[in-house]
């Protein structure tokens, strides 16, 4: 099976075609005007009459071509290994409610969320990984994968009108993350919270056990601040919620809902931070998690074999220069043809 790295090369390969053929003809055109500018080159020169000029011109053509296709970088071939992945299982748990459109962080809650999430995955490599979506209910939207391609797929298009309702299951989604785990005697099993706290729904306790229950720890990573900040309304540029009464609504990071509920699942709260401490807090509290063989991938990968066209272009090129010093001419008479040229009008024929 063959493929090319970079494509476009190969669709002009006619190019160093032409530039032979037309390089064949002009050295041919080239040669009857020193024919008549020169008379007797051919006892200057023997065999200058009945030279050949073509196979020098494939030579160039052949090398820029095998140039082009090596520059193309094709790739013959497979290369087989199986490899043993050790990870741990890990739900990331994402809030998609209306509070994370708040803009006390830049350029959102969700937004940033987001971002930290993509982080996280970025130094996730073995791991297996399902995503939950959270508003006012939850809803498994990744079943446990190893391809993290996937979960950064549905991560981009999360939103917050992607669940109907409003408020925030976080007891129903711990609930629903502690499932992912049955049918699965492995101990590694963690669960990570990305959320402002907000909580309207109640059943945090509940979640909880479930978590203990399944030996899951849970790490949550708190968005906003605690100052709090308005909720832009969607498509209205410059308007805010508010209230029945007409009074714009702040939204605050609850931190007091989410400590208590990760420290007794054994697990950590962080804050988010500007930098990557607190993707880095995580990563070590997964860390400590006990991994486990998670399946084994077998790798094919195409071998390059761009260099050795490379290669051959090269020794063409070479070749097309070199074999013509290999000639013998007649020294003397050459001697005498240079000195020729100091005189007035030596070369008025050719044009």
């Amino acid at each position: 099976m063959l493929q090319f790295r970079i494509e476009w090369p190969i669709y002009f390969l006619w190019v160093p075609i032409l530039i032979g053929i037309g390089g064949y003809y002009w050295q041919i055109r080239l040669r009857s005007q020193i024919n008549l500018a020169i008379p007797g080159l051919a006892r200057l020169s023997p065999g200058w009459e009945n030279r050949k000029f073509g196979w020098e011109w494939i030579l160039i053509s052949a090398g820029l071509i095998f140039l082009m296709i090596g520059y193309a970088d094709p790739r013959i071939g497979t290369k087989v290994e199986t490899v043993e992945r050790k990870g741990a299982d890990i739900v990331l748990i994402l809030d998609v409610s209306k509070s994370m459109n708040a803009i006390d962080v830049a350029p959102s809650r969700l937004d940033l969320a987001k971002y930290k999430i993509n982080r996280l995955l970025d130094r996730m490599l073995n791991d297996r990984i399902s995503m939950i979506f959270v508003s006012s209910r939850p809803f498994l939207q990744i079943p446990m994968t190893i391809d993290a391609s996937i979960v950064r797929t549905w991560l981009e298009a999360a939103d917050t009108d992607v669940l109907p309702g409003g408020g925030t299951d976080i007891g129903g989604s711990l609930l629903l993350a502690a499932q992912q785990f049955e049918g699965d005697p492995a101990r590694d099993r963690g669960v990570v919270l990305v959320t402002d706290g907000e909580d309207h729904e109640g059943y945090v306790a509940e979640g909880v056990k479930a978590l203990q229950k399944a030996g899951a720890r849970l790490y949550v990573l708190g968005i906003g601040t605690s100052e709090g900040g308005p909720i832009p309304l969607k498509n209205r540029p410059g308007q805010y919620k508010t209230d029945n009464e007409g009074n714009m609504v702040t939204t605050k990071l609850v931190e007091e809902n989410l400590k208590p509920i990760a420290l007794q699942t054994g697990g950590q709260y962080i804050r988010w931070r500007g930098d990557e401490g607190d993707i880095t807090a995580i990563l070590n509290g997964i860390g400590q998690l006990d991994k486990r063989k998670v399946g084994e991938k077998v790798v094919t990968e195409y071998m390059s074999r761009g260099l050795w066209f490379v290669a051959i272009g090269l020794l063409l090129l070479i070749l097309e220069r070199a074999l013509p010093l290999a000639r013998k001419y007649q020294k003397a008479n050459w001697r005498q043809l240079i000195n020729r040229k100091s005189r007035p009008g030596w070369f008025e024929g050719v044009k």
